[in-house]
C-alpha cells in the first residue's frame, strides 16, 4: 500500500514543492532561486522593512538584486511600509522598474517579505535569515491574488 500511496503522491500534478534556505548566503539563494528561468515576468509582493537585516543583505538589496533583475527585465509591484529605513530603495524604483504602493508603518510594519513571480511564491525572513520557495500553480494564484485586492485599495 505504501509504493501505490507514494506512487500516487509523486505522479499528483498539484503537488506542492518546498525548499528550504537559511543564513544570509540562502537569503540571497531564494532571491535567485529560479529566477534565470524567468526573463521579463513580472514579479508582485508585499516588501518588508530592512532595519533588521543582516548589513551583507542589505549591500545585496542594493547592488547584486538590482543588477540580477534589470538583466532579466523584471517588472515589480510591490506594496510596502513608508519606513525611514527603505527610502533609498524608494529612490531606486523608476531604475529598478518597480512601482510601489506604500501604506502606512503602523498599518504595515513587517520584517518578511512575501512575493510572486511564476509558480513559485518566496517568503523571506530577513530577521531571522530563513526563507521558504513554494512551487505550485495554486499557491502562487492565490497569494496573487491576495496582492491584487491589497493594490488596489493602496
Amino acid at each position: 500500500a505504501l509504493p501505490e500511496l507514494m506512487n500516487t503522491y509523486n505522479s499528483s500534478t498539484s503537488r506542492v514543492r518546498t525548499v528550504h534556505f537559511e543564513g544570509v548566503d540562502g537569503i540571497k539563494q531564494l532571491l535567485e532561486y529560479r529566477m534565470k528561468e524567468m526573463p521579463d515576468k513580472e514579479m508582485v509582493g508585499f516588501y518588508a522593512t530592512d532595519m533588521n537585516a543582516d548589513p551583507e543583505l542589505v549591500r545585496y538589496f542594493k547592488h547584486d538584486w538590482v543588477v540580477l533583475n534589470k538583466k532579466l527585465g523584471i517588472k515589480h509591484r510591490f506594496v510596502a511600509p513608508t519606513h525611514e529605513s527603505l527610502k533609498e530603495y524608494r529612490d531606486m524604483d523608476a531604475a529598478m522598474k518597480r512601482e510601489v504602493r506604500l501604506i502606512p508603518y503602523e498599518h504595515y510594519s513587517s520584517e518578511v517579505a512575501i512575493d510572486v513571480i511564476g509558480d513559485i511564491v518566496r517568503i523571506q525572513d530577513y530577521k531571522n535569515l530563513q526563507g521558504v520557495a513554494i512551487e505550485n500553480a495554486d499557491v502562487a494564484k492565490t497569494v496573487r491574488q491576495i496582492f491584487e485586492l491589497v493594490w488596489s485599495k493602496a
